[in-house]
């Protein structure tokens, strides 16, 4: 009877947050209680996602990718494979289909392993189109985000600003000048559903063999998806360890006990990649190579130097996706032309004024100090909150940053290579800022569990209007900084916008 009372005004407390005083980490008490009653909390009563909102964005991400972004002078072509590897892949097929069902020469020293993605790609471009092919995956993708964050959660909140976030971010808005990049939309499906069935599983107040039984299958498709797998292994591995100490801390056998199969699990897998892949990994020591090791330094200065440039550099892309321009980089080199920036010194010291425009290619990194050190401030304040409270909301939270940090390990150990002079290819730490959206959404999910009903939609306008704003302005800032680096960028809104607004070309 104690019990059931207990469980009422839980409840109660619940649906009537502006009539009892909640605090942040008593929410995580609540949440059970709330999703079993098909409720979630802040939001309207909805046992079912509102498909609605999905095909809203769906559409309105397509509307913004296929419509405003691509400013190639070929156009959707580059929406294509590198016409080299979808010759290798043809040849592949013609020689038997099975043989891309292992490592194979995709480019002349480069071996790929991609057999859960390899088809899908390929004929999917091949009967449909570039653009078509891209519509497919990245509808798909978002169809996933959606309906996996609203089953998990029961929030229309989270559900919304999770996808939004994947729909407008600039996480991969390189695929319109490399178009092998669509195949990552597949990836991170794989990995949705991956990382949604291990939350299931660890969240099901019974051992769900099912929801364990769906984690493994997708977490080995994702391992034969691309190699960028092996940073989202990383990534979960940090979790589930984290998760495994914090569950030893609160005394939650069984929370450990699924952590540890599912870390076994991941082990597991990624053991059986390793000893295949590695029969063919001589493209990682060659020298010249683009994925050429810091291992093959001669000198530890170097190494070191590489493994501390590389951290920050790709830490501060995945933490700095969705804001906007004017606040990630060099204004002036943004909007002017190095030759304008140079003439303005009006010939001072005239052999180095090149180091000008290094000035300002590289003030990225005066933002990328704050934003880093404010990230681990936030880091080790929720870690030592987590590890005094048994609140579950705190952990997950470092969960989910420890994730962040671990999802661009693989990327971490190559050489220092001149595009990362800048942080414009965001879709070299995808898996970290998947991991960061769903934190950014899971925050904000928390947090307006607190508030009124208007307030919530204010936190989901701001937020998603901050992402907007990035979207319209970074692309054009990383095709400006990437073309210091010899590289092109051919995703930016900004040129057909402003035919839009001024067609009178004033």
């Amino acid at each position: 009877m104690t019990d059931a009372l207990t469980r009422q005004r839980l409840i109660c407390h619940a649906r009537y947050p502006q009539d009892h005083k909640v605090s942040f980490m008593s929410l995580a008490k609540i949440t059970p209680f709330v999703v079993r009653n098909s409720r979630s909390i802040g939001d309207r009563v909805r046992s079912a996602p509102n498909v609605s909102f999905a095909l809203a964005l769906i559409a309105a991400g397509l509307i913004y990718n296929l419509v405003l972004l691509p400013n190639a002078p070929a156009g959707y072509p580059t929406l294509k494979m590198n016409a080299e590897i979808y010759n290798s892949i043809t040849k592949a097929l013609n020689d038997g289909w099975y043989r891309l069902l292992l490592p194979f020469e995709y480019e002349v020293g480069r071996f790929y392993w991609c057999p859960s993605i390899i088809f899908f790609v390929y004929w999917g471009e091949k009967f449909f189109g570039g653009a078509a092919n891209f519509a497919i995956f990245y509808s798909i993708f978002l169809a996933t985000v959606y309906l996996y964050s609203f089953n998990l959660t029961k929030s229309t909140l989270f559900s919304v600003i999770t996808t939004f976030l994947f729909a407008f971010g600039t996480q991969l808005d390189y695929t319109f000048t490399y178009g092998n990049l669509i195949a990552l939309y597949i990836v991170l499906t794989y990995a949705v559903i991956s990382f949604c069935e291990l939350v299931r599983y660890l969240n099901s107040p019974r051992d769900n063999w099912r929801a364990f039984s769906f984690y493994g299958l997708a977490t080995a498709l994702v391992a034969v998806s691309n190699e960028m797998w092996l940073n989202y292994a990383t990534g979960l591995f940090c979790a589930l360890v984290f998760g495994i100490v914090w569950a030893r801390r609160h005394d939650r056998a069984d929370l450990s006990r699924r952590c540890q199969i599912a870390l076994a699990t991941l082990l597991a897998i990624l053991a059986a990649y390793l000893v295949i892949r590695m029969r063919v990994a001589s493209q990682y020591v060659q020298p010249g190579a683009e994925e050429e090791l810091v291992v093959t330094y001669r000198h530890w200065s170097l190494f070191v130097d590489d493994v501390i440039t590389n951290f920050f550099t790709l830490l501060y892309m995945s933490l700095s996706n969705y804001l906007p321009a004017f606040l990630s980089g060099s204004n002036s080199l943004n909007s002017l032309q190095p030759a304008e920036i140079i003439a303005s010194q009006h010939g001072y010291h005239a052999q180095y004024e090149n180091l000008v425009v290094m000035s300002h290619l590289y003030l990225w990194r005066f933002h990328a100090g704050v934003l880093v050190a404010l990230f681990f401030v936030a880091l080790v304040w929720m870690a030592h909150r987590s590890w005094r409270t048994e609140d579950i909301v705190p952990a997950i939270i470092v969960a989910l940053a420890l994730m962040v940090v671990g999802g661009f390990s693989t990327h971490l150990s190559i050489k220092m290579r001149p595009y990362n002079s800048t942080p414009s290819l965001p879709y070299k730490v995808i898996m970290s800022v998947s991991a960061w959206t769903v934190l950014i959404g899971y925050v904000a999910w928390q947090v307006a569990e607190l508030k009124a009903e208007w307030t919530r939609k204010w936190i989901a306008i701001g937020i998603c209007f901050v992402a907007f704003s990035a979207a319209i302005t970074r692309p054009g800032m990383h095709a400006a900084f990437l073309a210091q680096t010899g590289l092109a960028g051919y995703a930016d809104p900004m040129p057909k916008l402003k035919r839009l607004l001024y067609p009178s070309g004033k």
